[in-house]
């Protein structure tokens, strides 16, 4: 499929997966070191993720189409009665 993630793109998600859970990549790092990772097992890891999203995205969600009348007729049956 020939999709790439670049080191770059893997260090800024980590930099904001860590400002997302209040603290910083060193101390990110530390958790990881105090459950016997590294950087580089999180960075392996989480490009995999990435890189699994995209050929999702690509190749599944890309080729979902739901059309407005699906969606009207979903809500009408599924919506509570009062």
């Amino acid at each position: 499929e020939s999709i790439d993630v670049s080191d770059d793109t893997v260090d800024k998600y980590l930099v904001n997966l860590s400002e997302q859970a209040g603290s910083s990549i060193e101390e990110f790092t530390s958790i990881l070191e105090s459950n016997g990772l590294t950087l580089e097992d999180a960075k392996a890891f989480y490009k995999k993720s990435l890189v699994l999203n995209q050929l999702l995205e690509k190749n599944v969600f890309e080729n979902i189409v739901i059309e407005d009348n699906d969606i009207e007729s979903y809500y009408n049956e599924n919506r509570l009665h009062k």
